[in-house]
């Protein structure tokens, strides 16, 4: 019994552990309706947070590391209203990037985090317009920066992404964007597709929408035949059966923001035999012959 009694104090003792705790100090003025973006670095785990301060009209990032907060770069933009903000990790280069409505020039602004300095990541999008929400997040198989913001112009959200030289819209303006709009922008891990979350203003509800990537390469049976291609996923080495042989066979590979990075030719056969270069995601693999376009097969390379 005496066990026992002491396994259950063990017990009680371990439940009342479990709470939360303060991480530092408190940051900031936080006055109105306010959103906030807290991600970790993933090279250093410490935890950064990007919020509008209402003392200081402006947005200011922190760092935890480990005892207190302090201050990464100088403070950016002019807040002003109920603003949200998103910030992001460049997974390729560990980089913080963040997405802002600045009031002062009513428009989005993405900014960047070099060790030294914030500076800008192409020009300003869109027209913020009341109270507004930003989705900043990169394409895991591309390192690209996707972006989905309200656009007060159009009164409608726009999803954009950068190349490295610019933005460019990615489909078409989703929704109605009126009164008090968040947005949430991901990608689907498996497929690579942006998936993105907001509320339509002309349909009193949340709306939920993927970009279909494969649609805008082509339609993917033109004829019904029976390829198939091997393993898949794939480390790289890729097999592909025909079902019969043609004189000549034209094989593209196609990374998912439709980027032909490779193009081979074959000559009488009926099994090819590729590979997929590039960085682990999502690729279509553009089998054509002398008789015409056959099939896109979908591969993810692991």
């Amino acid at each position: 019994m005496k066990h026992f009694y002491l396994l259950l104090l063990l017990v009680i003792s371990h439940q009342l552990s479990a709470q939360w705790s303060q991480v530092g100090t408190d940051l900031g003025f936080a006055s109105g309706d306010a959103g906030v973006s807290l991600v970790f670095n993933p090279s250093t785990n410490e935890p950064y947070i990007a919020y509008p301060d209402g003392g200081a009209n402006a947005f200011k990032i922190q760092k935890f590391d480990g005892t207190s907060w302090s201050q990464v770069g100088t403070d950016l933009g002019f807040a002003i209203g109920n603003v949200g903000v998103s910030l992001v990790f460049n997974p390729s280069t560990n980089e913080p990037y963040i997405a802002y409505p600045d009031g002062g020039a009513n428009a989005f602004k993405i900014q960047k985090f070099d060790g030294a300095s914030w500076s800008q990541v192409g020009t300003d999008l869109g027209f913020t317009i009341g109270n507004v929400g930003v989705s900043l997040v990169f394409n895991p198989s591309t390192n690209e920066p996707y972006i989905a913001y309200p656009d007060g112009g159009a009164n409608a959200f726009k999803i954009q992404k950068f190349d490295g030289t610019s933005w460019s819209q990615v489909g078409t303006d989703l929704g109605f964007a009126s009164g008090n709009a968040g947005v949430s922008l991901v990608f689907n891990p498996s497929t690579n597709e942006p998936y993105i979350a907001y509320p339509d203003g002309g349909a009193n509800a949340f709306k939920i929408q993927k970009f279909n990537l494969i649609v805008s390469i082509g339609n993917l049976n033109n004829f019904n035949l029976n390829i198939l291609a091997f393993p898949n996923p794939t480390n790289s080495l890729l097999n592909i059966k025909l079902g019969k042989s043609y004189n000549t066979i034209t094989v593209k590979t196609i990374n998912s923001i439709g980027i032909v990075i490779s193009t081979q030719y074959f000559k009488d056969t009926d099994v090819i035999e590729t590979t997929v270069k590039g960085s682990n995601g999502l690729y279509f693999i553009e089998v054509s012959t002398d008789f015409g376009f056959i099939k896109t097969i979908k591969v993810i390379k692991k």
